[in-house]
């Protein structure tokens, strides 16, 4: 029996799953191999004063399912290659990529070279960016012209992602 696979779109026998779920490492469907997966690293720690959360992600392989979030999320992409699929938006993100991803911004990612993702990231309320945003302009109300899905990748390649008064 065959079976449609929901990350890469190619339909797999029953043995290449019932390999990869018995093993411990990334399981090439193509070659038939086992690859060795360095150790996932997941760290979050919340900072009482800044009241922003700071998360690191290391050697991560599975997809990350379409998802949003209600706060403001700026990440940075230390290593990896991953599609991304932001507001039905594709973009290919990699090593040295900032992301923008807005409050609300639906968004899903699935590693494309093979390897893994590493990652690193911040989460701020929309209530500490309206303070953050009347300390430095001295009105308190919310950045305008932040691009939803924006990747420094874009800005790089002429895309204009990130508007030339935005926040980063």
């Amino acid at each position: 029996m065959t079976y449609p696979c929901a990350v890469c779109s190619v339909t797999h026998k029953n043995e290449d799953i019932l390999q990869a779920s018995m093993t411990r490492g990334w399981y090439n469907w193509q070659e038939k191999e086992v690859r060795p997966v360095k150790k996932e690293i997941r760290t979050v720690v919340y900072d009482d004063e800044l009241r922003i959360e700071a998360y690191r992600f290391g050697g991560i392989v599975q997809p990350f399912p379409n998802h949003f979030h209600a706060y403001y999320v700026i990440g940075f992409v230390e290593d990896g290659e991953r599609v991304l699929l932001c507001k039905n938006q594709e973009y290919t993100i990699t090593k040295g990529d900032v992301l923008l991803f807005n409050p609300g911004d639906n968004h899903a990612c699935v590693q494309s070279d093979g390897g893994t993702l590493d990652y690193r990231g911040f989460n701020i309320t929309k209530e500490v960016m309206l303070d953050l945003a009347e300390e430095v302009t001295g009105r308190r109300e919310l950045l305008s012209g932040l691009s939803s899905c924006s990747t420094q990748h874009q800005k790089s390649k002429g895309r204009g992602a990130f508007p030339a008064r935005g926040f980063l």
